[in-house]
């Protein structure tokens, strides 16, 4: 089952589809979801931000380490305070230093 979610995800990706995309990274099968916010992470735009700002706050460890890393591939300015304030609060380390190397990605983009 996975394999196809994971091609299906490809082809969204392919196709610049965040609007699917996000109702993906909602799935409740935990490798789709991933797949779906690493997408997220790579199509950027408004619908991935809002997605991704939401999912930063999710109970689960996955989803918030996938959001992390997401959002440090997006690199987009929007989500800085998002994460600073994730990372203030975080308790598990490896989404913490997942949240850290977002940050650095962020703000080293802005000019």
């Amino acid at each position: 089952m996975f394999g196809n979610s994971a091609n299906k995800v490809e082809h969204l990706v392919e196709k610049k589809n965040a609007e699917k995309l996000s109702h993906l990274a909602n799935d409740k099968h935990v490798e789709t979801a991933v797949a779906a916010i690493a997408g997220l992470g790579k199509v950027g735009g408004e619908t991935a931000v809002n997605t991704l700002v939401s999912l930063l706050h999710s109970p689960d460890r996955q989803l918030r380490l996938a959001t992390a890393r997401a959002m440090g591939e997006m690199k987009d300015a929007r989500t800085r305070m998002h994460v600073s304030h994730q990372l203030s609060i975080e308790q598990d380390a490896e989404v913490k230093a997942a949240l850290q190397a977002a940050l650095h990605n962020i703000t080293s983009d802005i000019k």
